[in-house]
């Protein structure tokens, strides 16, 4: 009758990873972002393959101001036969934020394939093609991101993008100028 209960040496280990994890996500969503990226360095030190710490590894890289370090990190991701849609999105914030306006909008593009309610692709294509000088195609995205708006606030949103594009001063170049 006794060996019904297993004995506390055959129960399964604490997973140590998995506690190292859980206190990141906690520093994450605290804003202490240098303790997130030291918890996770350790987990995927641990194990190279675990999805889930390299890509939250790779928001708190990206969110303490290491955006060549996160994109590196959601390139990674990415590549992967299984990237999520958020991967594509971290990759072109990071692209975004190291300057790299063409990566970002192609990234952006391909996050909103993998799922076209993605409103932030559609808000990222619209501030990489206005700053490429793209307007018709941020026009693009500003009416996709109306059409896809669940909320009125994310309406009023793309609606105050395609008025600012419809009302964006029209530089004219003249020869001469600053001569």
């Amino acid at each position: 009758m006794g060996d019904a209960i297993a004995a506390p040496h055959k129960q399964a280990p604490a997973r140590p990873q998995a506690t190292a994890i859980s206190h990141a996500y906690s520093a994450f969503h605290h804003g202490d972002y240098k303790t997130t990226i030291h918890l996770l360095t350790h987990v995927i030190a641990a194990d190279r393959n675990n999805v889930a710490a390299r890509r939250l590894f790779a928001y708190a890289l990206l969110r303490d101001g290491s955006a060549a370090l996160a994109q590196q990190q959601f390139a990674l991701l990415s590549r992967l036969p299984n990237a999520h849609a958020t991967d594509w999105l971290g990759l072109a914030d990071a692209q975004f934020a190291h300057e790299d306006l063409k990566s970002a909008a192609l990234s952006y593009e391909r996050a909103s394939e993998l799922d076209a309610n993605c409103l932030q692709a559609y808000d990222g294509m619209i501030r990489c093609n206005q700053a490429l000088g793209r307007d018709e195609k941020a026009l693009e995205s500003a009416l996709r991101g109306i059409h896809l708006s669940k909320t009125e606030s994310a309406r009023a949103h793309f609606r105050k993008a395609l008025h600012d594009l419809h009302h964006k001063p029209h530089q004219v170049a003249v020869a001469g100028a600053g001569s």
